[in-house]
């Protein structure tokens, strides 16, 4: 949709993602114990105020480094991507002793941007996180 008078112009995009579903035979607070153990404590707000504190790009950097636990920062310059990452897992117990565990695929998400270092890095989450996901559905 364009509006030349108001000089503005909407584009919409239909996008297709891959949502992946884990069912654990444990109970949601078992999931949430493992998960939690296994990750590093940081909520959204912490992880913003790391970002707008950053005086260095350095810093910047070990901001996303720290909440993904490892060296992963990649300079992406299509602001798009930041509405897809960090992205959520969804954790619920539809029936008494069986959770689930929801996500996106990174790789379908990111998939749309047709950039081979940004679908490289989204392709290797996609098996790390299934792997730690299933880890977490399965306890210690």
């Amino acid at each position: 949709m364009q509006n030349d008078a108001l000089n503005v112009s909407v584009n919409q995009q239909e996008r297709t993602v891959t949502q992946v579903v884990i069912e654990s035979k444990r109970s949601y607070d078992e999931v949430i114990q493992t998960f939690e153990a296994n990750t590093h404590h940081i909520t959204t707000d912490q992880f913003f105020q790391l970002v707008k504190n950053a005086t260095t790009f350095a810093e910047y950097a070990h901001s996303i480094d720290m909440v993904l636990g490892e060296k992963r920062f990649l300079r992406i310059w299509d602001a798009g991507v930041g509405f897809y990452v960090p992205f959520r897992v969804y954790f619920s117990e539809d029936t008494p002793g069986y959770t689930h565990i929801i996500y996106d695929q990174p790789s379908s998400f990111l998939r749309q941007f047709n950039d081979a270092d940004i679908l490289k890095i989204a392709t290797a989450l996609d098996t790390k996180v299934a792997d730690f996901l299933t880890f977490v559905a399965q306890g210690a």
